[in-house]
């Protein structure tokens, strides 16, 4: 069979030849000298390590290894053990207890895991182990450094679920949340000591938030810190962000305060600030009908909306709440435009909204074709899809949760529609083989191949999470291959 072989793919395959296991060696050793080099093997880099024309797991065999050195980091180990020496203490490989263990040590709580910076990640190595291969053991592909989801994913491996700073935030959500507590970088800049240790939002002080945006100092307190957070939330071309060390230093003694807030406006009085508002906005039915773009968007001499509310003595941020918007506007504009009355909607209970969302979307087949942009816009009596979601007693957003949104889809037209139905893992791993039916295909997929890609309603880098898989198989070649592995592993074919 062999000799076969030989004839038809020809003499110069390591496979096809009685190779022994010392000239192997010696082959790996002359591209890999060192065991620590072979200890810190991304996935990638096994998976297109070739030897004599052979792949790792061929090589795996050579050396009478059963499991495959490419998926696991403990054959691989194993492996080159055989190849460095049993007595290499870069690979005596760890189980992931004793390397949790380990890791506490030198790190003991999830908040300093969420802010390690890249540089810390990089230098960061537990007996030898880099950061990346420590992913490996914890059963995580993807590259802790490069990619954030990967970093906290591993960080919840070792510390727990619960731990608010290892939960995934969506950047341009947080931000717009933070702008509506604060609409304008000079408001940030001016923050006090005292507002910065009680600012929150979605539950989040400064200090998780700062490791959200990569930041590993704490704002609360070190006032660079909080200027390098404004200039990732405002931009970076505000002055009042810069951060000047001789100007910076609190001085308690001679009542100076640290970044004092600039007041604007405290040269108008309001009567010149209406006339300034009423120029740019001229009716009360162009007030009330602003957007929540325009509204974070509006100054007047260099103020927004929450500080113009201050001025008028109105309390809240008009941003945030449209109740204080129309309050404002009627500061501005008179009590008497029917515009501006705010009337506070009853709340319905989970029986009237279903009916409400019915007259709306009257089948269930329609609910389940709603794109991301309807689900945003969706509105019943002024509550969105997260708001009417909780009142249904789910946890999670259907905004952004296609999952969630087939749930909420369930607990309004009921269980039995063919369209809400999630596909088992077995049917969802038959549906991608009808698509790419090797695995040779699917490592062959270009990156517009892979961004199109979809089964049914599932995108590429939800089905990744379907397999368990961490990071995007959309950006990383990598995340890519080890999907397409946890997919095909099933199949009959080399992987």
């Amino acid at each position: 069979l062999i000799a076969l072989g030989r004839e038809i793919y020809g003499d110069d395959h390591g496979c096809l030849q009685g190779i022994a296991p010392d000239e192997l060696r010696v082959k790996i050793l002359e591209k890999m000298p060192t065991a620590e080099e072979w200890a810190e093997m991304s996935s990638e880099e096994r998976t297109f390590f070739r030897i004599a024309k052979m792949s790792l797991r061929t090589v795996a065999t050579k050396f009478d290894i059963q499991g495959n050195p490419i998926s696991r980091l403990d054959v691989h180990f194993e492996l080159g053990r055989r190849i460095y020496g049993e007595d290499t203490d870069c690979l005596k490989g760890f189980i992931a207890d004793e390397l949790r263990i380990k890791i506490l040590k030198v790190m003991p709580n999830a908040e300093e895991w969420a802010r390690m910076s890249n540089s810390d990640k990089r230098v960061l190595k537990i007996d030898r182990i880099k950061i990346t291969a420590i992913a490996r053991v914890f059963g995580i592909a993807g590259n802790p450094i490069q990619t954030r989801s990967v970093h906290l994913e591993l960080g919840k491996r070792i510390y727990g679920e619960d731990h608010e700073c290892l939960k995934e935030i969506i950047l341009w959500e947080l931000r717009n949340k933070i702008i509506e507590e604060v609409p304008t970088a000079e408001e940030w800049a001016g923050m006090s000591s005292e507002e910065r240790s009680k600012f929150k939002v979605e539950g989040m002080g400064l200090a998780a938030i700062s490791t959200q945006f990569g930041i590993s100092e704490n704002p609360t307190q070190r006032m660079s810190a909080h200027l390098e957070l404004g200039r990732k939330l405002y931009g970076k071309n505000h002055e009042c962000l810069k951060f000047n060390p001789s100007t910076s230093t609190q001085s308690t003694k001679k009542g100076v305060r640290v970044g004092k807030r600039p007041d604007h406006l405290a040269e108008y009085s309001t009567d010149e600030l209406r006339d300034k508002i009423i120029e740019k906005v001229p009716t009360a039915e162009e007030w009330a009908g602003m957007k929540y773009k325009e509204k974070t968007s509006f100054k007047i001499e260099k103020a927004g909306l929450v500080a113009l509310a201050t001025k008028f003595g109105v309390k809240g941020s008009p941003i945030g709440s449209r109740s204080t918007h129309l309050e404002l506007g009627k500061k501005i504009y008179g009590e008497n435009h029917e515009c501006l009355q705010y009337e506070e909607q009853p709340k319905l209970s989970t029986e009237e909204l279903q009916v409400k969302i019915k007259e709306k979307v009257p089948t269930a087949e329609e609910w389940a074709v709603m794109g991301p942009k309807e689900r945003r816009e969706f509105k019943i009596a002024s509550m969105g899809l997260h708001a009417i979601a909780t009142q249904f007693g789910m946890k999670k957003s259907p905004v952004h949760q296609p999952s969630a949104h087939f749930e909420l889809g369930r607990k309004v037209y009921g269980e039995d529609h063919e369209c809400f139905k999630e596909l088992t893992l077995e049917e969802l791993r038959i549906k991608i083989i009808e698509k790419v039916p090797t695995f040779q295909e699917w490592t062959g997929m270009t990156s517009l191949q892979r961004r199109a890609f979809m089964i049914g309603r599932l995108k590429l880098n939800a089905i990744a999470r379907q397999f368990g898989v961490t990071g995007s198989p959309l950006q990383r070649k990598s995340v890519h291959l080890e999907l397409g592995r946890k997919i095909y592993e099933s199949v009959a074919v080399s992987v």
